[in-house]
């Protein structure tokens, strides 16, 4: 499936095809945060915001780019946002330096941290999850079961 295709389903709030987008675009983005940021867990921070910033802004996205060059732009924005806030402080140091690397995958965690986040935003649905269904569906069985058995 191409990126006009997820990015058409993620409109619709899809979390499965945000993850597939997610997986191809975050070892990108996170490697080019890594080299302005120069801290791991700044970058994760600034991946955090992105993506967020990049879901709610899609219907803004006209297509005029590549989806990765667009959400790289973001990225780009929310480094350049957080050095105005913190234009006093010493720049990033280097102590937690993850990689800086194209292609440096983000820490596991994170991808599961922005589903949260965008979810409780509203700009994605769960999905339900299949043994949910299945005892949801075992349940309903079971109460037309007993009904019927004791059905006068």
């Amino acid at each position: 499936m191409d990126d006009e295709e997820l990015l058409r389903r993620i409109a619709a709030r899809d979390e499965t095809a945000f993850r597939e987008l997610y997986a191809r675009h975050s070892a990108a983005v996170y490697g080019l945060l890594c080299r302005l940021a120069g801290r791991g867990s700044l970058a994760s921070d600034l991946l955090h915001e992105t993506w967020l910033r990049g879901v709610r802004h899609l219907p803004l996205f006209r297509g005029q780019s590549a989806f990765d060059a667009w959400l790289a732009e973001i990225a780009l924005n929310c480094y350049r946002d957080w050095r105005r806030r913190h234009a006093r402080d010493a720049p990033p140091g280097d102590a937690d330096v993850q990689g800086g690397q194209p292609g440096v995958a983000p820490p596991e965690h994170e991808e599961e941290r922005i589903v949260t986040a965008l979810c409780r935003r509203g700009l994605l649905r769960r999905r339900r999850r299949s043994a949910a269904i299945l005892w949801g569906a075992i349940g309903g069985a079971l109460l037309v079961l007993s009904a019927w058995a004791f059905w006068p």
